[in-house]
């Protein structure tokens, strides 16, 4: 979520510079995409999408869709590894209501998918830059992410409402609707998002 310049790196900078990524909000909106509200949402579903590689612990979500009772989940997106690729078929294939829609699909087609889904599930171990966490709260649906202290620091940010986090390998996913709309701070506006590049660049370029 952060473009970061740290020191130690021969930038001339004093401190670290953190520029948060800003949401997705023109691009959905330039789409004239109908956000489904979350909490009309009534056949519980749980997303996850994109890329498909083991280090996003995609298991760890399906497992987790399996302790929780009534809970169907989808996976979406086009998995390059084929050993693991496999490892998702046999573990969806043993998990009931889910399904495994492997390949790329339109944008069109994910923004339905995001925005229907009752939670979009971020199961990573170590979680740091995520565009479908932003995209998944564009669309106004709560993720559910892995217990650390980047977690932690989102809801800080967007409410445990909008970002509930978990121990994907013993709890169960929490499904509540949220009661209000994500508030985004100015600093995931692409405006500001754009000055604070600027002002970086201007920094680095003067010495």
């Amino acid at each position: 979520m952060y473009l970061t310049v740290r020191q130690g790196l021969d930038f001339p900078l004093d401190d670290d510079f953190v520029i948060p990524h800003p949401n997705y909000r023109p691009w959905v909106e330039a789409r004239e995409v109908e956000v489904e509200p979350a909490d009309s949402k009534v056949d519980p579903t749980a997303l996850v999408f994109g890329i498909v590689k083991p280090y996003k612990g995609i298991e760890s979500a399906i497992a987790a869709v399996g302790r929780t009772g009534g809970l169907h989940l989808k996976v979406i997106g086009q998995a390059p590894n084929a050993q693991y690729a496999e490892e998702i078929r046999t573990l969806i294939k043993n998990s009931p209501g889910s399904v495994f829609n492997e390949g790329r699909v339109a944008d069109s087609v994910l923004i339905a998918e995001i925005s229907k889904a009752t939670v979009v599930l971020l199961p990573y171990k170590s979680l740091y830059n995520s565009g479908a966490l932003l995209l998944a709260l564009s669309l106004e649906t709560p993720v559910v992410v892995q217990k650390s202290a980047v977690a932690e620091t989102l809801v800080s940010e967007f409410g445990s409402d909008w970002v509930r986090v978990i121990d994907f390998d013993k709890d169960e996913i929490p499904l509540s609707a949220p009661h209000a709309s994500p508030e985004w701070g100015p600093s995931r506006d692409w405006g500001e998002a754009a000055s604070a590049h600027n002002r970086v660049y201007r920094r680095l370029t003067s010495e």
